[in-house]
């Protein structure tokens, strides 16, 4: 019985060794990739910011709170400030986050979700929302969640039906929030569509502009 054990005790400990080594390799391809691209755009690349995703309220950010953002490369395309990175929250990378500041400020925030990300449905079947935010109806494929449903209804028109058609699956919701535009992808997308996303944040964040500013007394 004791050798048994032992046995036991040296299999599991070169399987744990070996999901360490394959862990820390990934990470390594993950953060040579994320430097390659900044360096690609003229941006800059960090492991690691505790302090920027506090920022945000929605989206990932709605569920597992602020978190961390991990190889976080951050720059000023078009003049506007990008950020990309990977939201770790809870100690596990739930998915890889682009944000792009807008040229304006609402406070209207719009949610474009997924069916699989609308949460969970109520007695009459419709896609129940997080706190403060209201089911708006469905826009293309996704479902369209607001804090302010006569304003959100300004910037639905058929280019956001265009743009949310285009944005791919592996896009688990868009929103936009404050002075921020952003997209929440999957974890496996790599440097392409990274560019690819990017380029639909524009376009997304361009049709915000419809939100009513904030005004400033």
């Amino acid at each position: 019985m004791s050798t048994t054990l032992i046995v036991v005790g040296v299999i599991v400990l070169v399987a744990a060794v070996v999901v360490l080594v394959l862990d820390a390799r990934h990470r390594s391809a993950r953060s040579r990739a994320r430097r390659e691209w900044a360096g690609r755009h003229s941006a800059r690349h960090a492991v690691a910011d505790p302090v920027l995703t506090g920022q945000w309220r929605h989206g990932p950010f709605s569920r597992g709170g602020a978190g961390t953002a991990l190889e976080l490369v951050s720059g000023e395309p078009d003049g506007n400030t990008l950020y990309l990175f990977d939201l770790e929250q809870g100690g596990a990378v739930v998915s890889t986050v682009l944000a792009l500041r807008r040229p304006t400020t609402s406070d209207t925030t719009v949610e474009l979700r997924l069916g699989s990300e609308a949460a969970t449905t109520d007695g009459d079947g419709a896609a129940a929302s997080e706190a403060g935010m209201d089911l708006l109806g469905a826009v293309g494929s996704r479902y369209a969640f607001t804090n302010d449903l006569e304003s959100a209804r300004r910037a639905v028109d058929q280019r956001l039906v265009l743009t949310v058609e285009v944005t791919g699956e592996d896009v688990s919701v868009l929103w936009v929030e404050g002075s921020w535009a952003l997209a929440a992808l999957d974890v496996t997308a790599g440097p392409q569509r990274w560019d690819e996303v990017t380029a639909i944040l524009a376009r997304f964040a361009e049709l915000m502009r419809l939100l009513p500013p904030v005004r400033h007394p």
